[in-house]
């Protein structure tokens, strides 16, 4: 049984779990995406909708998107570690 005066020691989970949180935020947002191009590549199948080089572009785009994302998110979660009121300021 735990004594009420000493303190847990923090596992290796508990100093990464902001990190993981935004990638897995993303992850799950790219899962959804992924099965709305595959929904969007059927209807234009079925629309005879012609594809173009720019429409090539989408992937590439979305890739950077999610980094960035990613990145901003790590880069605050590692700021609200170190500055523990950075989460008021900035809501996420």
């Amino acid at each position: 049984m735990e004594q009420f005066g000493r303190q847990r020691q923090p596992d290796h989970q508990d100093l990464f779990s902001a990190d993981d949180y935004s990638r897995r935020r993303c992850g799950a947002g790219l899962v959804d995406l992924a099965l709305s191009f595959l929904i969007q590549i059927g209807l234009m199948f079925y629309y005879r909708i012609a594809f173009t080089p720019r429409m090539l572009m989408a992937p590439v785009l979305v890739l950077l998107a999610t980094l960035l994302a990613i990145s901003v998110g790590m880069w605050l979660s590692a700021l609200n570690v170190k500055y523990r009121d950075i989460r008021y300021a900035f809501l996420f």
